[in-house]
C-alpha cells in the first residue's frame, strides 16, 4: 500500500511538471506525448496479451494510432478541416482494411490457411478501436480545453478506482461480479460514485473548461454517467485479463502493473466525457 501511495505520488507530480510545461509552451505538447506513449504501450500489452505480440502487426496498429493523433494535432491547429471524431473513424476503417489486406497478403505467402494470421491483424484493430480511439479523446480534450480540463476527467475517471478501494476494502461485503473481479463490491461502487461526483464538483465550482456551462442537474447525470463508464471499462479489462489467463496486462510499474492496467477505466469514460462536454 505505501508503495503504491509513493509511485502514484510520484506519478502526479510528473504530471504537474508536464502540465507546467505544456503552459509554458502554449500548446500541449508534451501532454499528447505522454498520452500517445501510453497508447502505443497498452496496445503493446493487448498484442502480447493475445499471443500475437511477436507476430502481431503492432507496427500497422502504431503507425494508425500516430497517424490518428497527428490528424486530430493539426485539426485543432487550424490547418485540417472537417470533424474529428469522423476522421478518427475513417483511421479505423483503413486500418481495418489494412489489417485484411495483411492477413491476406500473409496467408497467400504461406500457401495454407492459418486462422491465427487473421486472429493477428484483428488483434491489432481491437486494440486501436479499444485503446487509441478513447485516448484520442482524451488528447482531443486536451488540445481544444486545456491541459487541467483533460487532467480532471482523468481524475474523475480514477475516482471509481480510488473510491471503491477506500470504501470497498473496509465495508465491502456483497460482491459485484466475483467471476470477474473479486475484489469489487457494491459498497465500493457506491463509493466511488460518492467520490466521482465529490470531484466533478469541485471542478464546477472552480470552472474548470466547460464545466462552469453546466448546469447542477447536468452536473449530476454527467458524474453518473461517467461512474458507470469507468466501472465498466474496469470490468471489461478485467474480463480480457481473465480470458488471456494474467494477472497483470504488464510489470511496468510495481504495484500498478501495464498500461492498459493503467488506462482500463478511461477507455470507456473519455468518449463520454467528450460528448457530455461538447453538448
Amino acid at each position: 500500500m505505501v508503495k503504491r501511495i509513493v509511485i502514484g505520488t510520484a506519478l502526479l507530480l510528473l504530471l504537474v511538471g508536464v502540465a507546467l510545461a505544456d503552459q509554458a509552451l502554449g500548446r500541449c505538447v508534451f501532454t499528447v506525448l505522454i498520452i500517445l506513449g501510453m497508447t502505443l504501450q497498452a496496445q503493446r500489452e493487448f498484442l502480447s496479451m493475445s499471443g500475437c505480440g511477436s507476430k502481431g502487426p503492432f507496427l500497422l496498429t502504431a503507425l494508425a494510432t500516430i497517424t490518428l493523433f497527428s490528424l486530430q494535432w493539426f485539426h485543432d491547429a487550424g490547418t485540417l478541416s472537417g470533424d474529428v471524431h469522423h476522421i478518427m473513424l475513417l483511421v479505423v476503417i483503413a486500418h481495418m482494411m489494412a489489417a485484411l489486406s495483411m492477413a491476406t497478403a500473409l496467408l497467400q505467402k504461406s500457401g495454407r490457411p492459418d486462422a491465427s494470421l487473421v486472429v493477428a491483424a484483428m488483434a491489432g484493430t481491437f486494440s486501436l478501436c479499444y485503446v487509441a480511439l478513447p485516448m484520442g479523446f482524451l488528447a482531443h480534450m486536451a488540445m481544444t480545453q486545456g491541459v487541467a480540463f483533460a487532467a480532471l476527467m482523468v481524475l474523475v475517471s480514477k475516482c471509481g478506482d480510488m473510491g471503491g478501494y477506500l470504501v470497498g476494502s473496509r465495508i465491502g461485503r456483497h460482491r459485484v461480479m466475483p467471476h470477474v473481479s473479486p475484489r469489487k463490491s457494491w459498497e465500493g461502487s457506491v463509493g466511488g460514485l460518492m467520490l466521482t461526483l465529490v470531484v466533478l464538483w469541485l471542478g464546477w465550482r472552480r470552472g474548470v473548461g466547460t464545466l462552469g456551462d453546466f448546469s447542477l442537474p447536468w452536473l449530476a447525470l454527467f458524474g453518473f454517467v461517467m461512474n458507470l463508464a469507468t466501472q465498466a471499462g474496469d470490468f471489461a479489462e478485467s474480463m480480457i485479463k481473465r480470458c488471456f489467463k494474467v494477472k497483470d496486462s504488464a510489470n511496468l510499474l510495481p504495484t500498478f502493473g501495464g498500461a492498459l492496467d493503467i488506462l482500463d477505466s478511461l477507455v470507456f469514460a473519455m468518449p463520454v466525457a467528450a460528448w457530455f462536454t461538447s453538448l
